[in-house]
């Protein structure tokens, strides 16, 4: 993030040098609008990096998910009252 904010500051302090030499007369007027300018390239360059930076998320504590009971099942070959023989499921 730091280079890009020098970046963006160089690249300001350039246009704002160009645009300063480039005047044909010698007046300032409170260099009001150089600053302006090389401000509000600097604070877009600061906004800008910060609008695409990456959250950091620190690490997390996971709790470990507890044992799920699965029941064993097996068919018993049972007799009713009758005497009639039928498969019976029991699960323990």
């Amino acid at each position: 993030m730091f280079a890009k904010v020098t970046a963006a500051a160089l690249t300001a302090l350039t246009l704002a040098t160009a645009t300063v030499g480039t005047t044909t007369q010698a007046e300032a007027r409170g260099g009001a609008f150089v600053g302006g300018l090389v401000g509000g390239l600097i604070l877009g360059g600061v906004a800008a990096s910060a609008a695409y930076a990456q959250p950091y998320y620190g690490p997390t504590y996971v709790v470990p998910a507890e044992p799920v009971y699965v029941p064993v099942c097996k068919k018993v070959l049972v007799e009713d009252y009758y005497g009639n023989q039928y498969w019976k499921k029991v699960c323990h």
